[in-house]
């Protein structure tokens, strides 16, 4: 059996990626770091790596996204394409946990990943292969200070704690290509219809009201 073929967008923070990835391997990666602006460009930035490859949507065995936490607007610009996607070629549609594509080999339980929200705040996990329930939100002054060893992208802005800033490249890129073929071996798939971005602050707002 031939293995998969697996196109993924990550629009999740500032930068925007794009990647095909073969089995666990990746096989083709664009980024743009320059303008910002998902609604416009993932199109082009999508037509781009399909032609240089010289393949189309319909050999495409699955396509997948960045699900959060992230950028409110970003998440769901890369989630409705991949979600048309899936509908149209009646393929499977994967979902990757933001913290996910950032495990590192030294993860252990005080290793802490981070990814920047808005007004001074972060998302924060221990435990990224783990669900939302266990991302949390707030100030990163008051966040940080409990942690000792920190993973954060490249595009964090300064703090007071060191922070180890992984390269887009690697999270969009070898990173995800791991997870990806692990959730297509595993078939642990989106369901098209009714699947959203995740939006920790709703998901921690339900775990007080409960």
């Amino acid at each position: 059996m031939q293995p998969p073929l697996i196109l993924a967008i990550d629009t999740s923070g500032p930068y925007l990626g794009c990647v095909l990835t073969k089995g666990s391997s990746l096989q083709k990666q664009l980024l743009d770091k320059t303008t910002n602006d998902h609604c416009k460009n993932i199109v082009l930035i999508v037509e781009k790596i399909l032609h240089e490859e010289n393949i189309t949507l319909q050999e495409i065995d699955a396509f997948a996204c960045i699900k959060g936490p992230g950028s409110f607007t970003g998440l769901r610009i890369g989630m409705m394409m991949m979600k048309t996607f899936s509908h149209t070629f009646q393929k499977p549609l994967i979902g990757i946990n933001t913290f996910e594509r950032m495990v590192q080999k030294d993860h252990q339980k005080n290793v802490c990943y981070l990814w920047p929200a808005q007004k001074d705040h972060v998302y924060l996990t221990t435990s990224p292969l783990e669900d939302a329930s266990q991302i949390e939100f707030g100030p990163t002054s008051t966040l940080l200070a409990d942690h000792q060893t920190l993973y954060g992208p490249e595009h964090m802005l300064e703090t007071s704690k060191d922070i180890m800033r992984l390269p887009f490249e690697t999270i969009c890129g070898t990173s995800m290509a791991g997870r990806l073929f692990e959730h297509w071996t595993k078939r642990t798939f989106l369901e098209t219809n009714t699947c959203e971005p995740l939006y920790v602050q709703h998901v921690k707002a339900q775990k007080i009201q409960s």
